[in-house]
């Protein structure tokens, strides 16, 4: 009877230390081959953003000899799909660039991702408190921002400046100079969602609320979402923006707004895109007669309470809950933020950095010059202390409002049908997200 429990025992002791090696083996990076200790960093981008950061990362592992990187990139087709099943699964990268939308969809309570806060030896000195604060859930800093977006106009200056008209910096001054333009032609293009979006933006800055808010609620009242789409009704009306009916025959056939012959022969004379496009639309105007663009950013009222201009991070970088690396993570991704040569070597492939401090270095070196440098500073020192909602560009919510604009757009659903249609859509989208 002994020798049997005996022998129970000895294999029941041999099962456990098997699936302990087993559970180690799967648990993730360890200790490379060579000794080191490896992590994981994943990323999206094009060739360039690729090569500036495997040679930002040969910097990092001369620096850190102990510390082996293993790289993770690719193009932006299936990331999204293949990320869900690395977090949800639990093998994540250590370090990884991530959308802002996946703060909601996968750290809705704050508890997805490691929280950076924690981290020793990660200096975020150079990110202000508001910018910190669009890469935290529930008081948790789940990621810090790459680089900045905000919604912004820029404006055709050689085709204003034939008409005889300046660019306006105030929407009475926008109102005005439509009147101004040839039959046909306008100051500014927008399609029915942008121009919805452009519209919250004057609400913003009269009331001083938000469309959505961080938190993922309706911050508009059904009386402001009434008039948002009433001054979008006035922006057609008053020849601020084409008429759907015109502009859609107009854009067919150009992928961007930069690629449309409306835009680059002057008959549209104003975009509204994120302010990182600048550079984009400058070369494209460039290329086309040799026109000037203007960036103004947004246009201002009397007595507004906001400027309006909510900020969103271009993307950001956080760090898996599930890292058995914390502090070799926290040595990568401070170098990639901080240090003075990786900072050059990546230049503007994220775009411009949120870093004052890496900022100032692109700035410096001559790397950050003309209007991307021009559309950055005014992002930088407008920006509302509200950033965009991380919930605002969920599929979900879109989805709730985008068609019945386009509907009432096209004058298939009255004001106040489209008013009670987008307060109920988007409030009861936004509580399905939340469940």
């Amino acid at each position: 009877m002994k020798k049997n429990r005996m022998f129970l025992l000895l294999s029941l002791m041999s099962l456990l230390v098997v699936s302990g090696a087993l559970l180690a083996g799967c648990g993730g990076s360890n200790k490379s081959s060579s000794g080191k200790t490896e992590i994981r960093f994943s990323w999206w981008g094009g060739d360039s953003r690729h090569t500036a950061t495997l040679n930002a990362i040969k910097l990092f592992e001369k620096e850190n000899p102990d510390i082996k990187v293993k790289a993770e990139y690719s193009g932006f087709d299936g990331i999204v799909e293949k990320m869900t099943t690395q977090i949800a699964g639990g093998t994540a990268p250590d370090l990884m660039q991530i959308n802002y939308d996946w703060l909601v969809n996968y750290s809705p309570d704050g508890t997805g991702f490691y929280d950076l806060s924690t981290l020793k030896g990660l200096d975020l000195s150079g990110f202000s408190d508001d910018l910190l604060e669009t890469g935290k859930v529930d008081g948790k800093l789940n990621a810090v921002p790459v680089s900045i977006n905000a919604a912004t106009l820029m404006f055709n200056k050689t085709e204003f400046e034939k008409n005889g008209i300046e660019i306006p910096k105030t929407w009475d001054e926008l109102f005005a100079a439509a009147k101004k333009f040839p039959d046909g032609n306008y100051p500014l293009y927008e399609s029915p969602y942008t121009g919805f979006l452009l519209a919250t933006k004057y609400i913003q800055q009269k009331y001083g609320v938000q469309f959505i808010t961080k938190d993922g609620e309706l911050g508009f009242s059904k009386d402001q979402i009434n008039e948002a789409l009433s001054f979008y009704n006035k922006l057609v009306e008053d020849k601020v923006l084409p008429p759907v009916e015109e502009s859609v025959g107009e854009m067919s056939g150009a992928s961007t707004v930069n690629e449309s012959p409306a835009f680059l022969e002057g008959k549209y004379a104003g975009v509204d895109d994120w302010s990182t496009q600048a550079p984009v639309y400058e070369l494209a105007l460039k290329n086309a007669d040799n026109q000037e663009l203007e960036f103004l950013g947004m246009p201002t009222m009397d007595n507004m309470k906001d400027t309006g201009l909510s900020v969103k991070p271009a993307m950001l970088f956080a760090v898996s809950k599930n890292t058995k690396h914390p502090e070799e993570t926290a040595k990568l991704l401070n170098f990639i933020l901080n240090d003075e040569e990786a900072v050059k070597e990546l230049k503007l492939e994220r775009g411009v950095p949120a870093n004052s401090k890496a900022a100032k270095i692109l700035e410096e070196d001559g790397t950050t010059t003309g209007i991307a440098k021009i559309a950055n500073d005014y992002v930088t020192e407008n920006m509302s202390p509200m950033p965009l909602s991380p919930y605002f560009e969920a599929s979900k919510v879109s989805e709730s409002w985008s068609p019945v604009m386009d509907s009432f757009a096209y004058g298939e659903t009255s004001l106040k049908d489209a008013t009670t249609q987008i307060y109920d859509g988007v409030t009861k989208a936004l509580k399905e997200i939340k469940e």
